[in-house]
């Protein structure tokens, strides 16, 4: 027996010198990349990390040749945001306006609940004295355009949202109202390359991962509950071109459980122009709950977009990407439960 123990000895110790070098091949072997992508921000990031990075969803590829007038830029349309999903009918008209004066009453009288100071101002004044203030010009501004030197085919995120004016460049948004949004000059595969491309450079620039290492690494790819399975089907055949190690589908409403560390709930994803409702019992999406709301956090946007152009005067504001997706949410936030009610002075000034 101590023989046999002495012939076994030197294999033991062979496995454990292996092992270390295992565990420092594993983690880079087993990296896995969470990938949720919605109507107007991709949401990229590792399994490891505490929160992921939020990326706004657009593509803006350099145009080579004139531009088709028939050909909408995504950037110069405000219907990013405050697109109208319904027509708006003079009946529609009228009860929007009651509802505003309703809201006028209510916090009209959540101030005298209060008691504070001041008088209330009648709209006219603010239009008055708005077209008497001339544009405001800065020295130096902290915003900064986007970096075209190298001539990029493409570019995504953020940057999309600081091309210089005129810079030949045509944006696409991919997904809209948690469908895939299929220009009329393009094709189901020209759009299932932009967002190869748009996914792609996101975990490149993002996390810091070139395209030769995704064979190295699985992919989660978090998707809505209620989802068309063709379209399942096209965004998985984008991943599997991206050449990952392994990929699988997980739903949305069933991570959220898991993150939280519940088992069942119900779970309400307010979205940016489509709202998912869902209950999770024992770790099991349960079809029968699933409610689609065609409205989100844009639809809030609007609202309050609409409610500032009831004091300033409409075309006070340039409708970029830019102010749509970086501007106008702060405002909207910050008086989100302001007690200072709509014809009194409100001041705010974007950065």
């Amino acid at each position: 027996m101590p023989r046999k123990t002495e012939k076994k000895a030197p294999q033991a110790e062979q496995e454990q010198d292996e092992l270390p070098a295992q565990n420092e091949a594993g983690p880079t072997q087993r990296e896995a990349i969470i990938l949720h992508p919605g109507s107007s921000y991709l949401y990229v990031g590792f399994a490891s990390d505490s929160a992921p990075q939020a990326i706004p969803h657009l593509i803006a590829y350099h145009q080579s040749g004139p531009r088709d007038p028939q050909q909408t830029n995504d950037a110069e349309n405000p219907s990013l945001v405050l697109e109208y999903k319904t027509e708006i009918t003079d009946e529609l008209k009228s009860q929007r306006e009651e509802g505003l004066e309703a809201v006028r009453r209510a916090l009209k009288d959540y101030r005298r609940s209060l008691d504070v100071a001041g008088r209330d101002v009648d709209t006219a004044e603010y239009t008055e004295f708005n077209q008497r203030q001339g544009p405001a010009e800065r020295e130096s501004s902290e915003l900064s355009l986007t970096d075209l030197s190298g001539n990029p085919t493409f570019v995504i995120g953020s940057e999309v949202l600081y091309l210089p004016p005129d810079s030949g460049y045509q944006v696409y948004k991919p997904i809209r109202n948690g469908r895939l949004h299929i220009p009329p000059s393009h094709s189901l595969s020209s759009v299932l390359s932009m967002l190869e491309d748009l996914w792609t450079h996101a975990i490149e620039d993002y996390l810091d991962l070139p395209r030769k290492e995704f064979k190295s690494c699985q992919v989660v790819l978090l998707v809505p509950d209620a989802i068309d399975r063709q379209l399942l089907k096209e965004m998985m055949n984008v991943v599997f071109r991206m050449e990952f190690a392994a990929a699988i589908l997980h739903q949305e409403s069933v991570c959220a459980t898991y993150s939280a560390g519940l088992s069942s709930a119900c779970v309400v994803d307010v979205g940016d122009e489509v709202t998912h409702i869902c209950c999770v019992e024992d770790g099991m999406s349960n079809p029968n709950t699933r409610v689609i709301l065609n409205y989100g956090g844009s639809d809030i946007t609007r609202l309050f977009y609409w409610l500032v152009n009831q004091v300033w005067s409409r075309g006070s504001f340039c409708l970029t990407s830019h102010f749509l997706y970086t501007l106008l949410p702060v405002p909207k936030i910050s008086f989100r439960r302001s007690p200072v009610p709509v014809n009194s002075f409100c001041r705010y000034q974007f950065p």
